[in-house]
């Protein structure tokens, strides 16, 4: 919980709660290819990625129900979990991990640790730095699902003209939000034509066409009034994951050496 501040080590996405967990030893952090895909979202899973291999190791083997330590008589001695932590503060004051990765040295990282074998790129909203593959067309997933606010047109409520309608669609700003597009295109009213006797349908959409046109409501059908010229704004739902955003950034020195220095 010191690594992860006030984060406890059994809480998981879709978990039974602490207790369960820690009763089935059901550790959601991942080892290597050991992982659960339960991490809690966040920048937990940051905190967890900036650690050392051998700590990570250790807290594994000691929380997960089939790790090395995780019975009470095989649990690491408190000068074992000394050891590596005066390890990992020598690496952060020597500068060997924020060579690697300058933000090692965050209490709450936002972004998980460099891999050497990836390449990294700003995102061309942001500056943050991100693996270029998760980049669309050089912007980030958190900037894609942001942009302009706006209000409706028509009922005045919020909405939003995300990036990635605007850089990635290229698709024009919806004038009204999906509630009254949707009511625009359901029936208003029932009506038999008095030509041919059928019936035809009126939406709110055309109701309201004709009533700012000043026209009174068709009482014929659309074959035999001829087609008239209606169109209607079209609305494209847009979902795009989203990230929490992270807690301010601050240094993790003295959480080391307040604690195992």
């Amino acid at each position: 919980m010191i690594m992860h501040p006030g984060k406890p080590p059994y809480a998981m996405q879709d978990g039974e709660g602490i207790i369960e967990n820690i009763i089935k030893g059901d550790f959601s952090y991942p080892l290597g290819e050991r992982k659960t895909g339960k991490v809690p979202m966040g920048p937990w899973r940051f905190c967890w990625s900036h650690l050392t291999y051998k700590i990570k190791e250790a807290f594994y083997e000691t929380f997960w129900r089939d790790g090395m330590y995780h019975a009470e008589k095989k649990r690491p001695s408190t000068g074992h979990w000394l050891r590596l932590f005066n390890d990992y503060l020598n690496l952060l004051e020597s500068g060997k991990m924020s060579a690697q990765d300058e933000e090692a040295l965050l209490i709450f990282p936002t972004r998980f640790k460099r891999d050497k074998s990836k390449t990294y790129a700003k995102c061309k909203i942001c500056g943050k730095e991100y693996d270029a593959e998760t980049l669309e067309q050089g912007i980030c997933r958190t900037c894609l699902n942001d942009g302009e606010k706006y209000r409706c047109a028509n009922c005045g409520c919020e909405m939003i003209y995300t990036n990635y309608q605007k850089f990635i669609k290229h698709g024009k700003r919806h004038e009204i939000c999906r509630d009254c597009y949707e009511k625009r295109n359901t029936v208003y009213q029932r009506r038999s034509c008095k030509d041919c006797g059928r019936t035809f349908e009126i939406t709110y959409g055309e109701k309201e066409y004709f009533d700012k046109k000043g026209f009174a409501l068709p009482t014929r059908c659309e074959n035999c009034r001829g087609k008239q010229n209606f169109t209607t704004p079209t609305y494209t739902p847009l979902t795009i994951e989203a990230y929490p955003p992270p807690p301010k950034p601050n240094s993790i020195f003295d959480v080391i050496k307040n604690f195992f220095g």
